[in-house]
């Protein structure tokens, strides 16, 4: 068995060793973690974007259609009664 000074120098190398692997360990571990988080985020963007498209494409089509309700009504009423947009705007009609 060696000096009190060799197992005290063996103790201190092996403790270098074992909070290298740590951090070596730990600076992985942190790795995955931000690469399992930017994969998730990923995910819900991409899903977002989705999800954004068609609210937009229905938000859009239910504007078309108030429009083309909108100039039809407007059409059939001014075919009835050929001022009644003006008094509309004007504030005569009820």
């Amino acid at each position: 068995m060696g000096s009190w000074e060799s197992v005290v120098g063996e103790g201190r190398d092996c403790r270098r060793l074992i909070e290298a692997e740590a951090e070596a360990t730990g600076a992985y571990l942190r790795r995955v973690c931000r690469l399992k988080e930017e994969g998730r985020q990923l995910k819900y963007q991409r899903k977002n974007r989705k999800s954004r498209a068609v609210k937009n494409f229905i938000f859009l089509r239910s504007i078309a259609r108030f429009c083309m309700l909108c100039s039809q009504n407007a059409e059939i009423l001014s075919r009835a009664d050929p001022g009644w947009l003006v008094r509309k705007v004007m504030g005569e009609a009820g």
